[in-house]
């Protein structure tokens, strides 16, 4: 059985300026599968905030987002990683953005998002380093909102997720707002050597229309990414496990 700890929480709750106030705070933590190098998994790291602020001064208040006249903006930074030991490690920074999102409201962001704009030329930078290389990463399989699989136990110490043979302990974890305890998506893959398994835990369960799309964009791995609908204080978070696959399938 697979157990981590969760150790995180929400940073900068809510945001001052003389220009705004933003009381939006989402926290993200995203990883995408690219190939091997030395005969190990190597990931696109994208992790970012996107926080809300209104333009008018009236309007900075605890509905920002919810009325016209919102600014949505993503910062955060693009790296290249991989397991050791069970340890997340850096291999290269590629970047940092801090860019506005769409000028829009929480029922018009996901419509108008320029997210995947964002991410493209990083990802795809990125990819283009293993293409050529004889241990590519091929997508095997992806679920989204498995129900039936997920297990959530809460107590008086926080809440603990199992999904099949994986726990994710979130009992010393601290979500004032939200516990993203809802098993979104889960990304199967192959390389030569090992079988990859990414669990993608929100606050909330994929809206069903946006199933299609992002089943279709996973099957392609030139297209492995996309957008996220975006709620008040939310997290979404990425988990890999990795398994290596005996010598005699992966030779």
């Amino acid at each position: 059985m697979f157990k981590m700890m969760v150790v995180t929480g929400l940073l900068g709750l809510c945001l001052f300026s003389p220009n705004a106030w933003s009381c939006c705070a989402e926290q993200h933590d995203q990883l995408f599968p690219l190939g091997e190098q030395d005969g190990e998994p190597v990931f696109l790291s994208f992790q970012f905030s996107r926080r809300c602020q209104s333009l008018t001064p009236k309007k900075r208040n605890l509905q920002t987002g919810m009325e016209d006249g919102n600014e949505f903006w993503i910062k955060g930074t693009f790296s290249l990683v991989r397991w050791r030991n069970g340890e997340r490690e850096v291999l290269e920074t590629l970047g940092s953005i801090d860019e506005k999102e769409c000028t829009c409201t929480y029922a018009e962001q996901e419509q108008r998002s320029r997210f995947e704009s964002f991410i493209e030329p990083y990802y795809q930078k990125a990819l283009a380093r293993f293409a050529e290389s004889n241990s590519p990463i091929r997508p095997v399989s992806i679920a989204f909102n498995d129900r039936k699989n997920t297990k959530i136990i809460e107590s008086e110490d926080g809440i603990i997720v199992q999904y099949k043979e994986i726990t994710l302990d979130f009992s010393d974890a601290f979500f004032p707002f939200c516990e993203p305890s809802r098993i979104q998506a889960v990304r199967r893959y192959e390389s030569r050597h090992h079988h990859i398994q990414i669990l993608r835990t929100s606050c909330s369960w994929l809206d069903k229309k946006d199933i299609p799309r992002n089943t279709k964009r996973f099957l392609n791995l030139k297209t492995g990414f996309w957008g996220e609908k975006a709620s008040p204080h939310g997290e979404l978070k990425d988990y890999v496990f990795i398994q290596r696959k005996p010598s005699s399938d992966s030779d």
